[in-house]
Protein backbone atom coordinates (compact mmCIF):
# COMPACT_ATOMS: atom_id res chain seq x y z
CA UNK A 1 0.00 0.00 0.00
CA UNK A 2 2.71 2.32 1.05
CA UNK A 3 4.49 1.36 -2.45
CA UNK A 4 1.67 2.08 -4.44
CA UNK A 5 0.88 5.60 -2.12
CA UNK A 6 4.75 6.55 -3.33
CA UNK A 7 3.82 5.49 -6.97
CA UNK A 8 0.43 8.07 -6.93
CA UNK A 9 2.68 10.68 -5.47
CA UNK A 10 5.91 10.61 -7.81
CA UNK A 11 3.59 10.72 -10.89
CA UNK A 12 1.81 13.58 -9.13
CA UNK A 13 4.94 15.70 -8.57
CA UNK A 14 5.14 14.56 -12.63
CA UNK A 15 2.05 15.98 -13.45
CA UNK A 16 2.71 19.13 -11.27
CA UNK A 17 5.60 19.78 -12.74
CA UNK A 18 4.62 19.64 -16.56
CA UNK A 19 1.53 21.19 -15.63
CA UNK A 20 3.50 24.33 -14.17
CA UNK A 21 5.86 24.66 -17.31
CA UNK A 22 3.16 24.55 -19.73
CA UNK A 23 1.02 26.88 -18.02
CA UNK A 24 3.75 29.14 -17.00
CA UNK A 25 4.34 29.60 -20.10
CA UNK A 26 8.05 31.74 -18.45
CA UNK A 27 11.72 30.93 -18.99
CA UNK A 28 13.47 28.96 -16.20
CA UNK A 29 14.97 31.33 -13.88
CA UNK A 30 17.69 31.73 -10.99
CA UNK A 31 17.81 34.37 -9.02
CA UNK A 32 21.31 34.75 -7.69
CA UNK A 33 20.62 36.31 -3.96
CA UNK A 34 23.20 38.26 -2.35
CA UNK A 35 22.04 38.92 0.95
CA UNK A 36 20.82 42.19 1.50
CA UNK A 37 20.68 44.27 -1.32
CA UNK A 38 17.00 44.37 -1.94
CA UNK A 39 16.65 40.64 -3.05
CA UNK A 40 13.79 38.88 -0.60
CA UNK A 41 11.45 41.33 -2.15
CA UNK A 42 12.19 40.44 -5.36
CA UNK A 43 12.40 36.82 -4.64
CA UNK A 44 8.63 37.38 -2.93
CA UNK A 45 7.63 38.62 -6.75
CA UNK A 46 9.45 36.15 -8.86
CA UNK A 47 7.99 33.55 -6.47
CA UNK A 48 4.32 34.77 -6.87
CA UNK A 49 5.07 34.60 -10.66
CA UNK A 50 6.40 31.16 -10.14
CA UNK A 51 3.92 29.99 -7.70
CA UNK A 52 3.35 26.58 -9.08
CA UNK A 53 6.97 25.15 -9.32
CA UNK A 54 9.70 27.12 -7.34
CA UNK A 55 12.62 25.73 -4.61
CA UNK A 56 14.56 28.28 -2.57
CA UNK A 57 17.49 27.30 -0.92
CA UNK A 58 17.15 28.12 2.88
CA UNK A 59 20.60 29.26 4.35
CA UNK A 60 19.77 28.87 7.50
CA UNK A 61 19.43 25.18 7.30
CA UNK A 62 22.20 24.95 4.74
CA UNK A 63 24.37 26.46 7.05
CA UNK A 64 23.40 24.31 9.57
CA UNK A 65 23.93 20.77 7.36
CA UNK A 66 27.50 22.49 6.64
CA UNK A 67 28.23 22.39 9.95
CA UNK A 68 27.18 19.27 11.02
CA UNK A 69 28.80 17.37 7.71
CA UNK A 70 31.93 19.80 7.31
CA UNK A 71 35.14 17.93 7.56
CA UNK A 72 37.37 18.29 10.16
CA UNK A 73 40.55 17.96 8.40
CA UNK A 74 38.85 20.57 5.39
CA UNK A 75 41.64 22.71 3.80
CA UNK A 76 38.97 25.45 3.09
CA UNK A 77 36.92 27.23 5.07
CA UNK A 78 33.17 26.89 6.85
CA UNK A 79 32.26 29.57 5.23
CA UNK A 80 33.37 28.76 1.65
CA UNK A 81 32.29 24.96 2.75
CA UNK A 82 28.41 26.57 3.43
CA UNK A 83 29.09 28.27 -0.26
CA UNK A 84 29.91 25.07 -2.23
CA UNK A 85 26.53 23.59 -0.72
CA UNK A 86 24.33 26.14 -1.55
CA UNK A 87 25.80 25.49 -5.37
CA UNK A 88 25.20 21.96 -4.82
CA UNK A 89 21.89 22.37 -3.62
CA UNK A 90 21.25 24.77 -6.65
CA UNK A 91 22.81 22.13 -8.85
CA UNK A 92 20.36 19.55 -7.66
CA UNK A 93 17.25 21.63 -8.49
CA UNK A 94 18.44 22.75 -11.49
CA UNK A 95 18.86 18.87 -12.98
CA UNK A 96 15.32 18.70 -11.34
CA UNK A 97 14.45 21.87 -14.09
CA UNK A 98 12.34 23.43 -11.36
CA UNK A 99 10.80 26.48 -12.83
CA UNK A 100 12.29 29.30 -10.11
CA UNK A 101 15.30 28.40 -7.97
CA UNK A 102 16.49 31.14 -5.30
CA UNK A 103 19.59 31.31 -3.45
CA UNK A 104 22.56 32.59 -1.44
CA UNK A 105 24.74 30.96 -4.02
CA UNK A 106 27.76 32.29 -5.63
CA UNK A 107 28.09 32.35 -8.85
CA UNK A 108 29.92 28.48 -10.37
CA UNK A 109 31.21 28.88 -13.88
CA UNK A 110 30.79 24.63 -14.75
CA UNK A 111 27.18 25.84 -13.42
CA UNK A 112 26.45 27.76 -15.49
CA UNK A 113 27.77 26.76 -18.48
CA UNK A 114 25.73 23.53 -17.66
CA UNK A 115 22.47 25.18 -17.74
CA UNK A 116 23.24 28.14 -19.91
CA UNK A 117 20.46 27.11 -22.65
CA UNK A 118 17.96 26.08 -19.37
CA UNK A 119 18.41 28.48 -17.14
CA UNK A 120 17.90 32.36 -17.18
CA UNK A 121 20.39 34.27 -14.68
CA UNK A 122 19.15 37.13 -12.38
CA UNK A 123 20.66 39.02 -9.66
CA UNK A 124 20.39 42.71 -8.29
CA UNK A 125 22.86 44.76 -6.28
CA UNK A 126 23.22 48.03 -4.23
CA UNK A 127 25.40 50.82 -2.44
CA UNK A 128 27.96 48.63 -0.93
CA UNK A 129 28.27 51.21 1.43
CA UNK A 130 24.10 50.58 2.72
CA UNK A 131 24.51 46.91 1.74
CA UNK A 132 27.28 46.92 4.54
CA UNK A 133 25.48 48.13 7.21
CA UNK A 134 22.33 46.59 6.36
CA UNK A 135 24.10 43.59 6.77
CA UNK A 136 25.58 44.36 9.97
CA UNK A 137 22.10 45.76 11.49
CA UNK A 138 20.33 42.90 10.88
CA UNK A 139 22.53 40.43 12.31
CA UNK A 140 22.99 42.29 15.39
CA UNK A 141 19.60 41.89 16.16
CA UNK A 142 19.11 38.59 15.48
CA UNK A 143 18.72 35.95 18.41
CA UNK A 144 21.31 34.88 20.12
CA UNK A 145 21.28 31.67 18.64
CA UNK A 146 21.33 32.40 15.78
CA UNK A 147 24.42 31.04 13.64
CA UNK A 148 24.52 34.53 11.39
CA UNK A 149 24.04 36.79 14.19
CA UNK A 150 26.54 39.49 14.93
CA UNK A 151 27.48 40.20 18.23
CA UNK A 152 30.22 43.25 18.69
CA UNK A 153 29.66 46.63 17.74
CA UNK A 154 30.12 48.48 14.75
CA UNK A 155 33.50 49.74 15.64
CA UNK A 156 34.84 46.85 16.69
CA UNK A 157 32.77 44.71 13.82
CA UNK A 158 34.56 46.35 10.60
CA UNK A 159 38.14 45.43 12.23
CA UNK A 160 37.36 41.54 12.51
CA UNK A 161 37.92 39.25 9.72
CA UNK A 162 34.11 38.93 9.40
CA UNK A 163 33.54 42.28 8.84
CA UNK A 164 36.55 42.50 6.48
CA UNK A 165 34.95 40.02 4.20
CA UNK A 166 31.74 41.73 3.68
CA UNK A 167 33.27 44.80 1.78
CA UNK A 168 34.27 42.00 -0.93
CA UNK A 169 30.94 40.17 -0.92
CA UNK A 170 30.06 41.32 -4.74
CA UNK A 171 33.27 39.96 -6.24
CA UNK A 172 33.12 36.46 -4.40
CA UNK A 173 29.31 36.18 -5.61
CA UNK A 174 29.87 37.49 -8.59
CA UNK A 175 33.34 35.91 -9.64
CA UNK A 176 33.04 32.69 -7.72
CA UNK A 177 34.60 31.21 -4.57
CA UNK A 178 38.23 30.02 -4.63
CA UNK A 179 39.93 29.29 -1.52
CA UNK A 180 43.09 31.49 -1.87
CA UNK A 181 41.44 33.64 -3.81
CA UNK A 182 42.26 37.13 -2.95
CA UNK A 183 38.57 39.06 -3.46
CA UNK A 184 40.26 42.28 -3.29
CA UNK A 185 42.74 41.71 -6.25
CA UNK A 186 42.15 43.39 -9.18
CA UNK A 187 41.94 40.03 -11.48
CA UNK A 188 39.03 39.27 -9.07
CA UNK A 189 36.92 42.19 -9.22
CA UNK A 190 37.71 41.76 -12.92
CA UNK A 191 36.44 38.51 -13.00
CA UNK A 192 32.86 39.75 -11.55
CA UNK A 193 32.36 42.39 -13.60
CA UNK A 194 32.82 40.28 -16.72
CA UNK A 195 30.60 37.71 -15.09
CA UNK A 196 27.37 40.04 -14.98
CA UNK A 197 27.52 39.31 -18.53
CA UNK A 198 26.04 35.71 -18.23
CA UNK A 199 22.90 37.38 -16.41
CA UNK A 200 19.58 38.00 -18.64
CA UNK A 201 18.40 40.54 -16.14
CA UNK A 202 20.44 42.15 -13.53
CA UNK A 203 19.99 45.66 -11.60
CA UNK A 204 20.58 47.84 -8.86
CA UNK A 205 18.03 48.39 -5.55
CA UNK A 206 18.37 52.57 -6.30
CA UNK A 207 16.73 51.88 -9.54
CA UNK A 208 14.40 49.42 -9.47
CA UNK A 209 12.22 50.78 -12.69
CA UNK A 210 15.22 49.79 -14.58
CA UNK A 211 15.56 46.35 -13.01
CA UNK A 212 11.82 45.92 -13.14
CA UNK A 213 12.37 47.15 -17.07
CA UNK A 214 14.59 45.05 -17.48
CA UNK A 215 12.90 41.86 -16.71
CA UNK A 216 9.88 42.88 -18.44
CA UNK A 217 11.49 42.96 -21.69
CA UNK A 218 14.39 40.17 -21.40
CA UNK A 219 12.03 37.42 -19.45
CA UNK A 220 8.40 38.88 -19.82
CA UNK A 221 7.55 38.55 -16.32
CA UNK A 222 5.88 42.00 -15.47
CA UNK A 223 6.91 41.84 -10.84
CA UNK A 224 5.22 44.02 -8.15
CA UNK A 225 8.01 43.86 -5.77
CA UNK A 226 7.05 44.54 -1.87
CA UNK A 227 9.46 45.89 0.50
CA UNK A 228 10.35 42.77 3.29
CA UNK A 229 12.98 41.83 5.68
CA UNK A 230 13.46 45.68 7.53
CA UNK A 231 16.29 46.44 9.25
CA UNK A 232 15.01 46.74 13.15
CA UNK A 233 17.83 49.70 13.36
CA UNK A 234 18.42 52.52 11.46
CA UNK A 235 21.57 52.84 9.68
CA UNK A 236 21.29 57.18 8.90
CA UNK A 237 22.93 57.96 11.95
CA UNK A 238 26.76 56.24 11.31
CA UNK A 239 29.77 57.61 12.49
CA UNK A 240 31.62 59.54 9.85
CA UNK A 241 34.87 58.20 10.80
CA UNK A 242 33.40 54.46 10.42
CA UNK A 243 31.43 54.90 7.00
CA UNK A 244 34.78 56.56 6.05
CA UNK A 245 36.48 52.83 7.26
CA UNK A 246 33.75 50.54 5.48
CA UNK A 247 34.08 52.65 2.13
CA UNK A 248 37.61 51.51 1.92
CA UNK A 249 36.92 47.82 3.41
CA UNK A 250 33.76 47.61 0.25
CA UNK A 251 36.06 49.28 -2.08
CA UNK A 252 36.29 46.37 -4.24
CA UNK A 253 32.63 45.73 -4.44
CA UNK A 254 32.00 49.64 -4.97
CA UNK A 255 34.35 48.97 -8.09
CA UNK A 256 31.78 45.99 -9.08
CA UNK A 257 28.81 48.24 -8.01
CA UNK A 258 29.90 51.39 -10.15
CA UNK A 259 29.91 49.66 -13.17
CA UNK A 260 26.90 48.19 -13.61
CA UNK A 261 25.68 51.22 -12.00
CA UNK A 262 26.79 53.05 -15.72
CA UNK A 263 25.23 50.14 -17.41
CA UNK A 264 21.53 50.81 -15.81
CA UNK A 265 21.65 54.64 -15.96
CA UNK A 266 21.05 57.15 -13.82
CA UNK A 267 20.36 56.47 -10.20
CA UNK A 268 16.76 57.95 -8.44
Amino acid sequence: MQFRQFMQFRQFMQFRQRFAKKILGKPNIFFLHIPKTGGSSVDRALKLAYWIDYARINSIYAYDAAKTTYPEDSNISTEDYVHYLHQSMTAYEMAKEVSYISAHAPFCSHLWEKYRDRYQYVTLLRNPVKRYLSHYFFNVYKKNDDSYRINEDLATFIETPRGKGLGHLYVKYLGGVASQENYRSQEAVTRAKENLACFSAVGILENLEKFKATVKQNLGIALRIPHTNKNPASVTETDPQILEKIAQICEPDIAVYEYLKNQCGTVK
